[in-house]
């Protein structure tokens, strides 16, 4: 699991104690609203012990995920230790966000949208990274892939 990340050195740089994510705290899209003046962005799921504070927006991001639904992996007998969460799943959360506090679902977000700044990381690393980790042959994975 991911336990680890909750116990330092993890977030000993800059916030003093750990913050359940693979850095000293903070994440690229941190040091961007930091120098647009905003506060750290948070969690998504956090937001229900308090929903105020997606005012200037929600992180999605899961520490593992992948871009392959988890299944995939299962299903092939990749799965690792590895975090359910997968792109699909930070994207319904997504949509779950926008219609819970914008009050709208598919096209009719795009004014909600408008002047938003939407960012996406890199997405599919840990997709090889768990393939490779895994017992299963290079031949059975190079298959997979192609």
């Amino acid at each position: 699991g991911y336990g680890h990340v909750s116990s330092p050195p993890y977030g000993v740089t800059f916030f003093h104690r750990p913050t359940n994510r693979y850095s000293d705290g903070r994440l690229v899209i941190d040091f961007v609203a930091q120098s647009l003046s905003l506060p750290f962005l948070p969690p998504f799921r956090g937001l229900a012990s308090s929903p105020s504070a997606a005012a200037h927006g929600v992180n999605f991001a899961v520490a593992g995920s992948t871009a392959i639904d988890h299944e995939f992996f299962v299903k092939n007998n990749l799965n690792l230790d590895t975090t359910p969460q997968s792109l699909l799943t930070q994207l319904l959360w997504f949509s779950k966000y926008l219609e819970s506090h914008e009050g709208c679902r598919g096209k009719a977000c795009r004014g909600a949208l408008r002047d938003a700044l939407v960012w996406v990381g890199e997405i599919g690393v840990n997709d090889y990274a768990y393939t490779l980790g895994s017992n299963v042959s290079g031949d059975t994975i190079q298959k997979l892939a192609i």
